[in-house]
């Protein structure tokens, strides 16, 4: 209550876009397609996306659909749009082609410490949680949805903080 204060808030207008997965026969493994941005890396004309953030809505453990993130990826497509030409919006494809063709790690990451691309230390992470978490992400990282190998469905909502010029 600190840090939020007491006061009413207002209710937004949108509470986010729900994400649920459900359970898939199988060994858990980390995908080697479904990885991308949402927005692209230099922002749609006349918006800017700030923050991405994932709720939970049920417990998601390992292996249960939780989202996977490249931690170290917003560096990569940072460097990537440094590249290139300012007039290139950076596209999901665009970008995560230019990443993944940096390194062959990508081709099968994994759940481990992955290499050092372009000096920058990269590996995949499972995102955990509980109801009533919330993780918030850079928007440039690279994620995929992962198969959900629990008994379970997963219940999640996701949404943005955008800027608008």
């Amino acid at each position: 209550m600190a840090l939020l204060g007491t006061d009413a808030w207002p209710h937004p207008a949108d509470w986010g876009g729900a994400l649920v997965t459900f359970p898939t026969a199988g060994d858990w493994t980390v995908p080697t397609t479904g990885w991308h941005l949402d927005w692209p890396a230099r922002g749609a004309p006349g918006s800017q996306l700030l923050v991405k953030w994932l709720g939970y809505v049920t417990p998601v453990g390992a292996g249960g659909g939780g989202t996977l993130v490249i931690a170290g990826s917003h560096r990569l497509v940072a460097d990537h749009l440094a590249d290139t030409d300012p007039s290139d919006p950076g596209s999901s494809r665009t970008v995560r082609e230019a990443i993944f063709g940096s390194h062959p790690w990508f081709r099968e990451p994994r759940l481990d410490d992955g290499p050092v691309v372009r000096g920058v230390p990269v590996r995949v992470v499972e995102l955990t949680g509980e109801p009533g978490d919330v993780v918030f992400l850079h928007p440039h990282l690279l994620h995929a949805a992962a198969p959900n190998c629990a008994a379970t469905p997963r219940f999640m909502i996701t949404g943005q903080a955008l800027h608008f010029a």
